[in-house]
């Protein structure tokens, strides 16, 4: 089996890829057919996107006691389909609901997964308003930084990762404008 980004790109199925400047998506699309009398035969489909994201902070001042601010911000699209309405009522407004910062290598979900440190699990509350959304991520930067660390690893994952068979819905949102801001105190 094989997913494609938003502009047709095949990825295929258990992997990462560079989007190099692409806007990474998050999501899920569940898709289930009961099949016809009087033989039926069950079509489920179920598609989870995580958001794997990766920053460089070599050329960073290491000097942690002079960050003030980490932030990272981004401007989400969202497209939301529910049971042939485009966009249903009564939910999110966006489809990721967690941020982890990536503790080890990437794994499939079928094999546990990335492992992580939850930053938040209420991405998909009280997001409204205008972009970018924003969250403050100093304590991971500082720790990152603290151990000699440059390279800062997070992942965004869907509001709706459970396994629902029986419902034809779908919610993606794109994170365009990803962007990590570091802001230091005066000297």
């Amino acid at each position: 089996m094989t997913c494609s980004a938003a502009d047709g790109t095949v990825i295929p199925k258990d992997t990462v890829q560079d989007l190099g400047l692409k806007s990474p998506i998050v999501g899920f699309t569940h898709k289930f057919n009961p099949g016809t009398q009087p033989l039926p035969c069950t079509d489920v489909y179920m598609w989870i996107s995580r958001a794997y994201v990766s920053f460089d902070l070599s050329a960073v001042d290491p000097k942690i006691e002079s960050l003030a601010i980490a932030t990272l911000s981004w401007e989400p699209y969202t497209k939301h389909y529910e049971k042939g309405i485009a966009q249903p009522q009564g939910i999110p407004p966006h489809c990721f609901r967690a941020l982890f910062a990536a503790t080890g290598p990437w794994k499939p979900l079928q094999n546990g997964g990335t492992p992580g440190d939850l930053i938040t699990d209420q991405l998909d509350q009280n997001w409204i308003g205008t972009p970018p959304q924003k969250i403050t991520i100093t304590p991971v930067v500082k720790k990152l930084l603290a151990a000699g660390g440059s390279r800062l690893h997070f992942y965004f994952t869907g509001s709706d990762e459970g396994e629902y068979g029986q419902e034809n819905r779908s919610c993606n949102t794109t994170l365009n404008s990803l962007t990590l801001n570091l802001t230091y105190a005066a000297k």
